[in-house]
Parts: structure tokens; C-alpha cells; sequence
């Protein structure tokens, strides 16, 4: 068939297609059908109308795995045959990135097009080009500052930082739209990392615009540069090429390749400290997944109930005679007690634990702080914060002076991103609040030194907040940016670098993940807990520890029987664990198998006689099972030695109804109705006044407990008809039975 008649045949097709066709041709390539994946790729060239030369280069792959397949089958032995078939799967991947490029290109609003199409309009755009005059005019500049100058104007007037600003966005924006990269490009950008006289901003800056580029489409060259940098850079350059790389891997997982690539990660593994750095950037990874939690409980709980509170601690500081009496050290134990009484207190505790173990919890302040213009451009989310910066200078110089930037950019507890965010905030707050916030920095008399030369730069704790601060950056941008939705965020789902088959081995020991596991077992993502501890269970499959956990997390996710198989294996390990023991009783009562569930609770009973919780338990289960003499046994033990507390007055009470001791029920019932009744209690003894035959009473009770409940008739006619066999069986009449309950709610409608 020709081409023309082709093109007839297929219409165009839409970037959902495309896609669609893409994910056909992975999927064919992952199952080793190249014939499939050639089909599919020629099918996508002739709809979108491509060009001779890329048709061509699709003809080039298929003809080279032609030859190797005619070879293969006559039996020519071939050592290269391996790398040879990767080589062409590597293609059909690459060919199928560059025809939805290419057809995207021309109409696409998204804004890597938009940048793409800008730069190709642009005289002397390449990269080479753009590279040699940010050099040129860096030097510049360098001689400006020797002069005794900060800043000089170039030809068009413009102040030479600005240009180079603008400059460093531009080759920002070619970077990440590049594809795929030439041998120029690559030696391009090797060349600018290995410079001593360019600012480390700007190497920083290019490197994030290599990985946004990477994370659109795979090329081997940008995995090759990572890599690279890793290898060669010790400082925090290194660290943030290997967030980025390790982030670039996971999103092109599915269709890692490239003999060279391969090579250099090889070599990064021979490293000293790559496996270290990969889980210790695994970590600052899955902390992400905390990032949501903690802006909603601050944005939902926390801010919120401090609202509430602010005229309850307003009128407990309101006598005071002077606010400072605010900053005494002897401050008043009231307002530690409100707060411990809303609950804020332990939410807050919870917080600071979360910071201290490397937690976001400044995503929620900040995030509404990111619609200064700064944010409009994307290379800015990327740029790491310097003092220099036009922007920051501008907002300097409206009166707080170096005293705040100081400060501002030593934090360690802040991202770049969050810095600007502060810097831009203050500079738009009005001069007497300004001059207030730098009268106090300056009051406390920081010592910059001593903060950064504390505990929390050591070595290893220095190149972990380097890595934290990265990926919070990386973070703000996929969530925060205006056009996010035009991007493919990485957070979307967990980032789970095990998942990698290159990178699996590193996590193959138990120290590791355990660690893993535990940080999701503990903040509750017990999915994700229970694929580490199925997989340590691998290695140790009697750990009694592991066995609860993931039966546990299986519980958790709603599977009781799976979770019951590991309890199970648990309690054959540890018999006399309580904790197993309970587990396996409360799961048997969500099974509705009381016989079992009660099997535990008495072995439970054994080991703590007088655990009055677990007497309550028993006492269910024989209530459930009919056994109400043994239930009222369990519960008369509690009411004795439990003489101040009123739980096992409900339970009594409906036994002794189950049972027909009807004046011990009503007694309890009389008991409970005078305390602090709820609507179910006056459900519960209107059926014992109807099996009494005291019709006027039960309609009566039955009315208080829907108007209880708010006056929900609905909820109360599910319960009647819920107990309906429990009143036929005290003999109760049906019709007589709904003539109180029709009289009932005709109480509460009038």
C-alpha cells in the first residue's frame, strides 16, 4: 500500500490516540513482539503525516532487525545479538517519542511548546551559542565586581544582571525542550559543570531544566549527564544530580535503556556511598507522601481550632498589665491547658515530630504565597536562592536591608522556593512592619555561623537537607505552578524506587526495608507497608513481628482472611502473644463468628484475668451465641470491680431483656435513662416496655429517642426493623408492634 492511499485510510490522529498507540508499543516491546511494535509505530507515521526522514529511520530499524532475525533463525551464532536487539528497542521507543513530539509540535498550547516553537524562531538559538555568551558575559561581570562595580549595562542598555538572568532562562527553557540531544548539546553541558568561574545557581538551574527534559521524554543522553554529575560532583551539585536522576528513572521505568547509560550507572555503582545516597534520596522521596497529610491536618485542624481558640486565650491575657508579660519565662500554665484541651497541643507535637524526621510542614504556609510574578516562570521554581538575584535585591532594597537575606538564605528549613516566597512577602508588607520584623532579627542576634556549622551540617545530615530541600522544590512546582496540569507530575502516586529493576538489589537487605516499611507502617500507608514486609517475610518467614505487621496492614486494607492466615502464623511462633491473640478475637468478631472469636478472648482472659475490657468481650460473644447466663456472669464481674463506672450497664440491661429477667433490665435501663441516655437506650427499654405489654410507654420512649437522634424517623424505622425478630421472639404482636411505631412518629412529627 502506498503512502498517499495510507494517509486516506488513517485519519489524523488526536495526542490521546497517539498516546494510546505509544502504550500498545510498550507493551508489545516489554513482551518482545517487535513485528507488533513496528506495525504500530508505521501506523502513527503515516497518521500524523511525518516526514520522509523519519519514516526513513523507521524503515532503517526494522530492515537491522530483519537481518537479525533471518540470522538468528538460520542459526549464526552472534555475541553482539543482545545489544544489538536493545539497541532497536531503544529505537522503536525513541521513534514513538519523537512522531508525538513532531505532531504536537506545530499546534500544542502546552507550554513546552510554546517554549519549543519560541526558540526555533530565534536566531543563534543553539545551545552551543547560548552556553558561550552566558560565559561571555559572566566574565564580564566578574570584571565589573574586580572594578569595585555591582552591575554594568550592556549594549542595549539593559543591566547585565538582568540579561544574564533572562539569558539563564532561556537556555533554562532549551535545555528542558531539546530533544533529543545532540553530541554538541552533551559536551555542551559537560563543559559548563566542569567550569570553576560559573555560578554553582546556574549549574543547579540546568541541571533541574536536564531533568524536566527527561521527564517528558526518555533520552539517554540526559540520563548519561545525571549520571555523570553524580559520579563526578561531591557536594551538593552531586546530591541534587542524583534526586534528579533517580527521579528521572522511576517516571521512564518502564523503557530504561541505552548501552551507555547502563555503563555510567554501572559505574556510579561502584561509587563509595551509592548505595547509601539511593536510599537515603529513597527516603526523602517517600516523605513526600507525608506532604498532603500534614497541609491537611494544618490547613483543616490545626489553623482552624487555633480561631476558635483566640478568644478563649484573649480573655485569659487580657488582665495581664503588659503583653510582655507574654515572653516571661514563668508564662501561665492556662493557656498550655486550653490548648491541651482542644486537642491542638498533641496535633502540634505530632507536627514538630514530622519536621525533626524531615516532614513538609511549611508546604501550607508558603503555598498560598507562590502568585508573586517571580512564579510565572518555570525556571524560577528550579533556581536555587541567592542573595544576587535581581528580584531579591529589588525587594531589599525597600528598607529591611542584608540582615533578613542573611538569614533568610542560611535557613535549612526552608526550600529555594519557599525563600523567594519570604523575601518577595516582605519586601510587600508595609515600612513599619518591615522595620519591626529586621529590628527583631537583629534583637536575637543571630549567629549564622554557629547555625550552620551545627550538628545539622555534618557530613551525612548536610548532604540529606540538601536532598530534602531539592525534592520540595521539585515538589511545590508539580502541585503549586499555575499550569501544572501540563506536566506529568512524578507525586502523582508513591515513588517507589524497589520497583526498579537496576536499582532493586540496593534494597535486597532487611535493614533497609525495614526501614521502609516501618516509615509507612507508622504514618498508616499500609499498602505500601505490606509489599516490604511481604518480601521480608521472604527471608524471615517466623518473625513474629513481621507476621503481626503484615497481618495487620492486611486488616487495615479490609482483607480479614488474609490477615487472620498471618495472625495464625503468628500465634504458632508466639502462642502467649496478647496482642496476636486480640487481633485474632477481633477479626473472628468481623467475621461474625462469635464461637472463635470467644476461642480468644478466653485464652486472653487467662493471661489477664482481670482485663475488664476483655470480660465485656466475652460477655458479647455468649450474648451473641445465647449463652445469657454466661454473658451476664462477665458483665455482673465488670459492674463489681469497675464499681465506679457505668459500662456494664447497657450490656446487662439488653442480656437481661434477651433473657426475659425483665425486672433486672428495666432496673438497669432506669439506671442508664437517668444518667446520660442516648437514643439507642431509649430504643432499647421502648422494646422492653412493649414485650411488657405498656403500649402508651414504649410509644413514648420510642418517640424520645427519634427526637434523640435528631429526629431522624428514617434512622429509627431501620433499627425497629432491624430488632424486629427479637420482638417477635418476646412475643410481641406485628400489628400491635407497628401501631406503636406509627404512634410514635405521629408523636414527634406533631
Amino acid at each position: 500500500m502506498c503512502y498517499c492511499t495510507y494517509l486516506q485510510i488513517h485519519k489524523l490522529m488526536t495526542s490521546d490516540k497517539l498516546i494510546i498507540v505509544k502504550n500498545r508499543i510498550k507493551k508489545a516491546l516489554s513482551a518482545h513482539r517487535l513485528n507488533a511494535a513496528f506495525d504500530e509505530l508505521e501506523t502513527m507515521a503515516a497518521s500524523i503525516g511525518a516526514p520522509w526522514s523519519m519514516r526513513d529511520e523507521i524503515a532503517r530499524l526494522r530492515s537491522g532487525y530483519d537481518y537479525m532475525v533471518h540470522y538468528a533463525l538460520d542459526g549464526v551464532s552472534d555475541p553482539s545479538r543482545r545489544e544489538v536487539f536493545d539497541d532497536i528497542v531503544s529505537g522503536i521507543g525513541h521513534m514513538a517519542d519523537t512522531l508525538i513530539r513532531y505532531n504536537e509540535k506545530r499546534d500544542s498550547p502546552r507550554l513546552y511548546f510554546s517554549a519549543l516553537r519560541y526558540e526555533e524562531m530565534q536566531e543563534g538559538s543553539s545551545l552551543v551559542q547560548l552556553l558561550a555568551l552566558y560565559r561571555k558575559n559572566a566574565d564580564a561581570l566578574s570584571l565589573a565586581l574586580m572594578g569595585g562595580r555591582s552591575d554594568i549595562d550592556n549594549p542595549g542598555g539593559e543591566s547585565l544582571v538582568k540579561a544574564q538572568e533572562r539569558l539563564a532562562r532561556r537556555i533554562f527553557n532549551l535545555v528542558w525542550v531539546t530533544y533529543p540531544m545532540s553530541v554538541d548539546d552533551e559536551d555542551a553541558l559537560s563543559q559548563l559543570f566542569k567550569s570553576d568561574v560559573l555560578p554553582r545557581h546556574f549549574k543547579q538551574l540546568v541541571l533541574s531544566a536536564i531533568m524536566l527534559g527527561a521527564l517528558e521524554y526518555y533520552d539517554e543522553r540526559r540520563m548519561v549527564l545525571l549520571t555523570d554529575l553524580y559520579i563526578d560532583q561531591d557536594g551538593d551539585l552531586g546530591v541534587m544530580a542524583l534526586c534528579a536522576l533517580l527521579l528521572a528513572m522511576w517516571c521512564n521505568r518502564l523503557h530504561i535503556s541505552g548501552r551507555r547509560f547502563m555503563a555510567r550507572l554501572g559505574a556510579a555503582q561502584e561509587k563509595k556511598g551509592w548505595a547509601d545516597d539511593v536510599k537515603m534520596v529513597f527516603l526523602q522521596f517517600i516523605r513526600t507522601r507525608d506532604t498532603e497529610r500534614i497541609n491537611r491536618t494544618m490547613k483543616e485542624e490545626i489553623f482552624p481550632e487555633m480561631m476558635k481558640l483566640r478568644p478563649d486565650i484573649y480573655k485569659k491575657i487580657k488582665d495581664a498589665e503588659s503583653i510582655d508579660a507574654l515572653t516571661e519565662a514563668d508564662y501561665n500554665p492556662e493557656w498550655e491547658d486550653i490548648l491541651s484541651k482542644s486537642g491542638i497541643a498533641d496535633k502540634i507535637r505530632e507536627i514538630s515530630e514530622l519536621q525533626a524526621d524531615g516532614g513538609d510542614v511549611m508546604m501550607s504556609t508558603f503555598a498560598h504565597l507562590k502568585t508573586f510574578p517571580f512564579f510565572n516562570e518555570v525556571a524560577n521554581w528550579f533556581l536555587p536562592y541567592y542573595a544576587e538575584q535581581s528580584d531579591v535585591t529589588a525587594a531589599m532594597s525597600m528598607g529591611f536591608g542584608n540582615v533578613l537575606n542573611e538569614v533568610i538564605g542560611a535557613s535549612p528549613f526552608l526550600c529555594s522556593s519557599d525563600k523567594y516566597s519570604m523575601v518577595f512577602s516582605i519586601g510587600s508588607i508595609p515600612d513599619a512592619q518591615r522595620k519591626m520584623l529586621t529590628e527583631q532579627f537583629r534583637a536575637q542576634n543571630v549567629n549564622l555561623a554557629e547555625l550552620q556549622n551545627s550538628e545539622l551540617f555534618a557530613e551525612n545530615k548536610n548532604r540529606e537537607n540538601v536532598a530534602n530541600k531539592y525534592i520540595q522544590d521539585l515538589y511545590r512546582f508539580f502541585k503549586l505552578f499555575r499550569r501544572k496540569c501540563e506536566f506529568n507530575d512524578p507525586f502523582v502516586s508513591p515513588i517507589n524506587l524497589i520497583e526498579i529493576p537496576n536499582l532493586a538489589p540496593l534494597f535486597n537487605d532487611g535493614s533497609t526495608l525495614n526501614l521502609v516499611a516501618e516509615f509507612y507502617f507508622k504514618r498508616g500507608y499500609y499498602k505500601d507497608a505490606l509489599s516490604a514486609y511481604v518480601t521480608l517475610l521472604e527471608d524471615a518467614p517466623s518473625s513474629p513481628q513481621l507476621l503481626q505487621k503484615a497481618g495487620y496492614c492486611y486488616q487495615k486494607e479490609g482483607d480479614i482472611n488474609a490477615a487472620l492466615a498471618l495472625y495464625e502464623r503468628a500465634e504458632f511462633v508466639s502462642p502467649d502473644s496478647i496482642w496476636t491473640l486480640r487481633r485474632l478475637a477481633m477479626c473472628h468478631k468481623l467475621q461474625n463468628d462469635p464461637k472463635r472469636a470467644l476461642h480468644y478472648f478466653q485464652r486472653i482472659a487467662e493471661l489477664k484475668p482481670d482485663d475488664l475490657g476483655v470480660a465485656l468481650n466475652i460477655g458479647h460473644c455468649n450474648m451473641e451465641l445465647g449463652n445469657y447466663d454466661e454473658a451476664l456472669k462477665q458483665y455482673f464481674k465488670v459492674e463489681f470491680l469497675d464499681g465506679k463506672s457505668s459500662r456494664a450497664w447497657r450490656p446487662i440491661a439488653w442480656c437481661a431483656f434477651l433473657s426475659g429477667d425483665y425486672a433486672r433490665s428495666r432496673d438497669y435501663f432506669v439506671r442508664i435513662l437517668s444518667s446520660t441516655p442516648e437514643a439507642t437506650d431509649y430504643l432499647n427499654m421502648g422494646h422492653l416496655e412493649l414485650a411488657s405489654g405498656n403500649y402508651r410507654e414504649a410509644s413514648r420512649l420510642y418517640a424520645r429517642s427519634i427526637m434523640t437522634d435528631n429526629g431522624d424517623v428514617k434512622s429509627f424505622e431501620a433499627s425497629m426493623r432491624s430488632d424486629a425478630h427479637i420482638l417477635a421472639d418476646a412475643g410481641v404482636d406485628d400489628l400491635v408492634r407497628d401501631i406503636v411505631i406509627d404512634n410514635a412518629i405521629r408523636d414527634v412529627i406533631i
